[in-house]
């Protein structure tokens, strides 16, 4: 009976091996639903978590009576305290929701000039987050990422580039841990850029922009606007090595395209318009400088009711310019202007640059 012995123990182990395969492939196929499952469930937490952030959003700037008149309507400070209550009312919303928040109206704040509150609202937002039990997904670790970046970026401005750099470092080292993906490297190349203008590190900028644009260029999910920072970021960093041809170049990239998307009066297109102008200023295009700040100022007339040291690094490039073409009062009463506006940032320093 040995053939037949062995056809039964050869039938015997192919069942066997396939019971084996069976049960190794439907371990698999639930390791995988659940998987689909986790994911399918972080989106749907994560969907609900923008949702309630776009409706808080939007009750920040909704009138009570939207027929008053334009003088009745809230400032632009109420509209902020208005959205801070929300996000600090712990029966409002999800932690994460009311987290993302404060980053985001830290993020207003530090672009009208109040950088200590804005430094303040990050480590408010990391405390928080760190009050909260995570969900598996990577939600709560980019609200991290974004508060500590927040708190870094402020930092830098206030002149406690020590302080700043923990808070990078710290990102980095959550980036690190969860296997960064090409959006989070891209975020902390920016922040490291960031950190590298602010202790005058430039061939570190410029070394930092060209990986970043090499990051940018690699990856497939890369968006418009990841492109265009890229490129912005790049053309500092050439600016910082005088290669000026250069870096106008590319900023005149960057604002032909945000005109586009914005019809040309945002804050991306101004901000760049003034870089450009730098440049500008350097290769001897001094008309060229000019309407480029005229326009940039005039924008930020139109976005600030209130103090902003974006508006206020525009009139020190503006006395800069007028100082090259020998209209000395003009600069003066121009840098007058960017020191005063500087003022309640203390610890700028663009604003120590134009107080020297």
């Amino acid at each position: 009976h040995r053939a037949t012995s062995a056809l039964a123990l050869a039938l015997a182990a192919s069942l066997v091996l396939g019971t084996v395969v069976s049960l190794h492939q439907a371990r698999l196929a639930r390791a995988e639903a659940a998987r689909a499952g986790a994911a399918e469930a972080a989106s749907v937490q994560a969907l609900a978590r923008a949702e309630t952030l776009n409706r808080l959003l939007l009750d920040m700037f909704e009138a009570e009576r939207p027929e008053r008149p334009r003088s009745e309507l809230p400032t632009t400070r109420e509209l902020l305290d208005r959205g801070l209550a929300r996000a600090r009312d712990p029966d409002a919303v999800d932690p994460r929701v009311r987290a993302s928040l404060l980053v985001a109206i830290g993020g207003i704040l530090q672009l009208r000039g109040r950088t200590e509150e804005a430094a303040a609202l990050g480590a408010e937002a990391t405390a928080l987050l760190d009050g909260t039990p995570g969900d598996g997904s990577g939600d709560a670790l980019d609200e991290r990422i974004d508060a500590l970046l927040l708190e870094a970026s402020a930092l830098r401005q206030l002149g406690r580039d020590g302080d700043a750099a923990l808070r990078v470092d710290a990102a980095e080292a959550l980036m690190q841990a969860a296997r960064p993906d090409a959006a989070r490297q891209a975020r902390l190349l920016r922040a490291r850029i960031d950190q590298a203008y602010g202790i005058g590190d430039y061939a570190e900028v410029l070394a930092r922009a060209e990986a970043l644009m090499a990051l940018v260029d690699a990856w497939p999910g890369a968006g418009d606007d990841d492109r265009l920072r890229a490129h912005a970021d790049l053309a500092l960093g050439l600016m910082t090595q005088r290669r000026h041809a250069d870096a106008v170049r590319h900023f005149d990239a960057v604002i032909e395209h945000r005109r586009r998307q914005s019809g040309g009066g945002s804050l991306a297109v101004a901000r760049s318009q003034a870089n450009a102008a730098t440049n500008d200023l350097y290769l001897g295009e001094f008309a060229r400088a000019r309407a480029r700040l005229d326009s940039a100022l005039a924008t930020y007339d139109q976005l600030f009711d209130a103090p902003a040291p974006i508006r206020a690094t525009g009139r020190l490039i503006l006395s800069m310019l007028l100082t090259r073409q020998g209209q000395f009062e003009a600069a003066a009463e121009a840098l007058s202007a960017s020191m005063e506006e500087y003022a309640p940032t203390v610890g700028h320093p663009d604003g120590t640059w134009a107080m020297a």
